[in-house]
């Protein structure tokens, strides 16, 4: 077969997630226009003085508040597409799994949980939100919205997109070209990126390392998936109903909780690399076609 180029090989890496950007942008396009057409017909039917800034400001604000649905329709959308170029990639592999005890997907419960509280416990020590102060507005916005949307956006949909575009195609691909660390490095630092934020991007980070050493280990999308799922449901648990606010009744609660919740963490993702196995059982023979003949 012939090689591929750098610049194709980067292009198959990025590709897919620039499909889901471009999805995601042309819908909050469309969503911003109809707005905005709205707006301005109320204004000319009260016949109140247009006033450009507070018109962009009032846009803005309403894109954040309808941030999750339109999230949850970017993904509905980008969900097949991804999930064909996935499973053309896993054509290529050639390789059968053991499977693996339905027990052993608990260990992924407690790492994600963990590691979502953990994580958020210490970007409050660090004091990430207040050096970008502007998140706290974006984070009000966010969770101040309609909890069914929240959870179809943020526990259903995002976790099945996001991870079949960073753990999926991006860490697979990364893994054939460059090998299995510089992938999870990478796709992880990608994916935090893809946020577009410092605070959401630094925990993006910390969790998307979970969520690909997770797959790497279980060798199924649907175990990152679970851990994407409860790492969101934690968070939102924890904004909308306040389940860990008795961490934060005084210092010593604070940071008790913090050093049991990351070393329960710790404990987690050891007992899920020494006990979670899935070697390889059978390659399947691969049928050779002329077109892949020098």
């Amino acid at each position: 077969m012939k090689k591929e180029n750098v610049f194709i090989k980067i292009w198959r890496v990025i590709y897919p997630v620039g499909i889901y950007f471009i999805i995601s942008n042309v819908i909050s396009f469309v969503f911003l226009l109809i707005t905005a057409l709205l707006m301005n017909m109320d204004m000319i039917v009260s016949q109140n003085t247009f006033d450009m800034v507070a018109f962009q400001e009032e846009l803005t604000l309403i894109l954040y508040k309808n941030s999750m649905m339109l999230t949850a329709i970017a993904a509905a959308i980008t969900i097949p597409i991804a999930w064909l170029l996935f499973q053309n990639d896993r054509k290529k592999e050639y390789i059968e799994y053991e499977k693996i005890s339905v027990l052993s997907y608990g260990l992924i419960v407690l790492s994600a949980i963990t590691a979502c509280v953990g994580a958020n416990q210490l970007l409050t020590i660090i004091r990430l939100d207040e050096i970008f102060p502007g998140y706290k507005q974006f984070e009000q916005a966010i969770f101040g919205g309609n909890i069914l949307i929240q959870v179809l956006a943020a526990v259903i949909l995002a976790p099945v997109i996001e991870e079949l575009l960073f753990r999926g195609l991006v860490f697979n691909r990364l893994n054939r070209y460059a090998g299995k660390i510089p992938a999870m490095l990478i796709s992880s630092v990608f994916f935090g990126a893809y946020h577009g934020n410092m605070v959401q991007g630094v925990y993006a980070f910390v969790v998307g390392m979970l969520f690909v050493f997770i797959y790497d280990r279980y060798k199924s999308i649907f175990a990152p998936i679970l851990a994407h799922v409860i790492a969101n449901l934690t968070s939102i648990l924890s904004k909308e109903i306040g389940i860990f606010d008795v961490f934060y009744t005084s210092d010593i609660a604070f940071y008790t909780s913090t050093v049991i919740v990351i070393v329960l963490c710790i404990v987690s993702l050891v007992l899920i690399h020494k006990l979670v196995r899935r070697p390889d059982v059978k390659t399947v023979d691969r049928i050779v076609n002329i077109n892949d003949i020098n």
